[in-house]
């Protein structure tokens, strides 16, 4: 149906459950489980680059309660076919909805020149008590020397937000305006030593993509490499892979991460760290072998492989 359409994003598993709860087949969709597990870690803030698998249970019920609140159901009858589980999480949902209205998706008197407005008035739409207009506004933010200070400000304003989607989409925007000041620039450092692990790898990442990596990130992104989150380590990884050399003082970092993804046959991870080193020193092997002979000798055939593949994907990639 979406293909026939012509829908542009109807090749995502998620937009096909979204599409199957929106034609009024929630319950059915709800009680069945075809994928057990999902990835631990998906970029909200990404969706177009690399969409999310499937629905998880908790996506599952607030597309089921933006159904019945887009119908102006407040109790519907078929929510009754859904688990206890689910049927509980759909009626805070829902209550919510009817209370606050706060949601991407607004199913009445939708105004289509929203998307075209000036950048005035998406400034002045970050500045709302909704968190999801405060988002949509903030995404939309983009270079525009006209009202460049204001720009900063929010954006510095918005990576001070208490809640976590206004930060990591407020992250994401950075690297749409570029030119975000230093004050952004300082919010975004101090937020790579958040608690939270999402938007620490995120504003790590924005800062990598920005060139404006400094000592202390650094050091940061050294400690990022010990943590057990895969999408922490990649953003530690990812931030001292843009340097064409790294400090002495990180290398012992770099070498217990890389034999951890050795131990774990992480061999995304084993190829990305053979890729750094190949940047970072002019004998790349030598390194390798002195680093796993004593006590890793059983992984070299593969962190050997893992070298030698280096120079052929840049062949490829040429």
């Amino acid at each position: 149906m979406l293909h026939q359409h012509d829908y542009a994003y109807a090749h995502f598993p998620e937009f096909v459950d979204l599409a199957v709860i929106a034609t009024g087949l929630g319950t059915l969709q709800s009680n069945l489980d075809f994928v057990a597990s999902a990835p631990a870690f998906w970029d909200t803030t990404q969706w177009r680059l690399i969409p999310r698998p499937f629905l998880d249970s908790q996506g599952v019920v607030y597309t089921n309660a933006i159904a019945a609140w887009a119908r102006d159901e407040k109790d519907p009858q078929w929510a009754n076919g859904l688990e206890p589980e689910l049927k509980r999480g759909l009626g805070k949902s829902l209550k919510f909805l009817h209370k606050t209205n706060d949601s991407f998706f607004q199913p009445a008197n939708a105004d289509e020149k929203l998307l075209n407005q000036p950048q005035k008035k998406w400034l002045a739409m970050a500045e709302s008590k909704m968190v999801s207009q405060q988002i949509i506004a903030v995404r939309h933010l983009h270079k525009d020397d006209s009202v460049l200070p204001e720009t900063q400000a929010t954006l510095a304003d918005k990576l001070r937000s208490t809640h976590g989607g206004v930060m990591v989409n407020a992250i994401s925007a950075t690297e749409q305006v570029v030119d975000i000041g230093d004050t952004a620039i300082e919010e975004l450092r101090f937020l790579t030593q958040h608690r939270d692990d999402t938007i620490r790898a995120k504003a790590m990442c924005a800062l990598t993509r920005l060139g404006k990596l400094e000592e202390t990130t650094l050091q940061t992104a050294g400690e990022m490499l010990a943590s057990k989150k895969k999408h922490v380590i990649f953003a530690g990884l990812m931030a001292l892979s843009s340097l064409g050399e790294v400090s002495d003082h990180l290398i012992p970092a770099i070498n217990r991460s890389f034999i951890r993804s050795l131990q774990v046959c992480d061999y995304e991870f084993v190829n990305l760290f053979a890729a750094a080193f190949t940047k970072w020193l002019d004998d790349p092997k030598s390194h390798v072998e002195n680093l796993l002979r004593e006590d890793s000798t059983e992984y070299m055939e593969i962190a050997m492989e893992a070298l030698d593949n280096v120079g052929e994907q840049l062949v490829g990639l040429g």
